[in-house]
C-alpha cells in the first residue's frame, strides 16, 4: 500500500471519528491545539498528524490511536506462538 493511500485512509477514519463525536472541524482543531487548516489537511489525506497529535486526537475522539491508523483496535498477540513453529520448522530442515 502506498503512502498516499495510507494517508487517505487515515483521513477518512479521522473524519468518521470526529463526526462520531459530533465535533465541527473548528472545535476539534481547537481541542487538539492546531489550526483548522491543518486538521482539514489530515482529513483530506494531504498530510498526517505527528504521533503526539494522533494521541491527542484519539483522546479527543474517544478512540484508540491504533484504530485510527489501521482501522482496527490493537489486539495482543502471542509472539511465542508465532516464533515457535518457525524454530521447529528450521530445526527439522537441518
Amino acid at each position: 500500500m502506498e503512502d498516499i493511500e495510507r494517508k487517505k485512509m487515515l483521513g477518512r477514519r479521522l473524519v468518521e471519528a470526529r463526526r462520531g463525536q459530533r465535533l465541527s472541524q473548528q472545535r476539534a482543531a481547537d481541542i487538539v491545539g492546531v489550526a483548522r487548516g491543518e486538521l482539514v489537511s489530515w482529513e483530506d489525506g494531504e498530510t498526517s498528524p505527528s504521533a503526539i497529535q494522533l494521541g491527542c486526537i484519539a483522546m479527543t475522539y474517544g478512540v484508540c490511536a491504533h484504530a485510527l491508523l489501521f482501522g482496527a483496535p490493537w489486539m495482543p498477540f502471542d509472539i511465542a506462538a508465532m516464533v515457535k513453529p518457525r524454530v521447529i520448522s528450521e530445526s527439522v530442515k537441518r
